[in-house]
């Protein structure tokens, strides 16, 4: 059965902070953001890695495919909600709903006061979007071909190394 907040949409008092349901719009951001952090990593040790031109092309091309074939439920999707970066931007989608000023910098530094909040807030809130989560599969799944969610856009990266 649903909650008040999964129909609603309504935000709760958790902990001292006001947090909301994630909507669909918030989880196709997330989404977006985790295919490019796949493109961001790869990129990082291409220029940290001093590997030759060729080597470096074929990693940034396997993570443009990697990132292109992801989707929401995709298992790296999804275990970028357990990383801390993951779960601070899973935070800050809920609280903006709240507190549309509030910044990722903002946020990190109210964090460092309590390492594990990002962790309970993730939990809380991941559990009050429940009915958000279903109805993005439902949606993503009308759009595939084989029942299985697919993205719905690729992400603008750069598919050469300048």
């Amino acid at each position: 059965m649903a909650t008040t907040q999964e129909l609603t949409g309504a935000p709760i008092d958790y902990e001292g902070m006001m947090i909301s349901p994630l909507d669909f719009n918030d989880w196709a951001y997330y989404e977006e953001w985790a295919k490019q952090r796949i493109v961001e990593v790869a990129a990082k040790a291409i220029e940290d890695g001093g590997i030759g031109a060729a080597t470096a092309q074929v990693l940034l091309d396997k993570a443009l495919e990697r990132a292109s074939r992801m989707y929401f439920l995709h298992p790296d999707c999804i275990s970028q909600i357990k990383t801390t970066a993951g779960m601070i931007r899973i935070v800050w989608l809920s609280l903006r709903h709240t507190q549309p000023d509030l910044t990722l910098e903002d946020l990190q530094k109210k964090f460092e006061e309590d390492p594990d909040l990002p962790r309970r807030l993730t939990d809380k809130i991941t559990e009050i979007s429940e009915g958000n989560q279903k109805e993005m599969i439902a949606r993503a799944e009308k759009k595939s071909d084989n029942g299985k969610a697919k993205t719905e856009s690729p992400i603008a990266m750069p598919t050469t190394i300048p």
